[in-house]
């Protein structure tokens, strides 16, 4: 549970973004607030809370007219996109031409991450976390495909996939098959 002092500061500085980007000219829309304080609970697993709604960057990925609810590899934010998905309709309904997709809902059940690989690291041991990179060693497993849009660099018809600690080469094979037109 965040403090609440923080929280306000926090939202006093997104309210003032919004103005600033609304005098200017730019429309602002943003994702319906969550109970992010609840548990995260699935017949595969459970988590304690939610992490909160961090950019949508990280959960949708925009190719042309299509808007792609991306898996995410997080179990705390396995419900993330529900903060979206008005929004998503809403512009679903405006635009006939929007496509709207979720790409497969993820189980992140135990075969999804690789057993015991923080065991004997510490999250703040950077250089065994670079040196495990540098291996494309990462906590994800290949049982299903993972990514965060975030991952994902669009220039023209190229996807740039960045294989990660979010993104799996599962993920990168089920973003090459849904987007033919595009070389990934």
């Amino acid at each position: 549970q965040w403090p609440d002092e923080l929280i306000a500061r926090a939202n006093e500085e997104l309210d003032n973004l919004a103005n600033v980007l609304r005098k200017r000219g730019v429309r602002v829309d943003r994702p319906t607030p969550l109970d992010f304080n609840q548990p995260v609970r699935t017949p595969d697993f459970e988590h304690p809370t939610m992490i909160g709604c961090m950019p949508a960057r990280d959960v949708l990925l925009t190719v042309g007219n299509e808007i792609v609810e991306a898996t995410m590899s997080y179990r705390a934010r396995w419900f993330e996109y529900l903060a979206y998905r008005p929004l998503l309709l809403k512009y679903f309904e405006a635009d006939p031409r929007m496509r709207l997709t979720a790409a497969p809902k993820p189980r992140l059940g135990a075969a999804s991450y690789k057993a015991g690989y923080f065991e004997n690291s510490s999250i703040s041991d950077f250089g065994q976390i670079i040196s495990r990179a540098d291996r494309q060693d990462y906590v994800t497993t290949e049982f299903e495909p993972l990514f965060d849009a975030a991952d994902v660099t669009r220039c023209g018809k190229d996807l740039f996939v960045q294989h990660g600690f979010t993104t799996n080469l599962k993920g990168v094979d089920w973003l090459r098959r849904h987007f033919p037109d595009h070389r990934v």
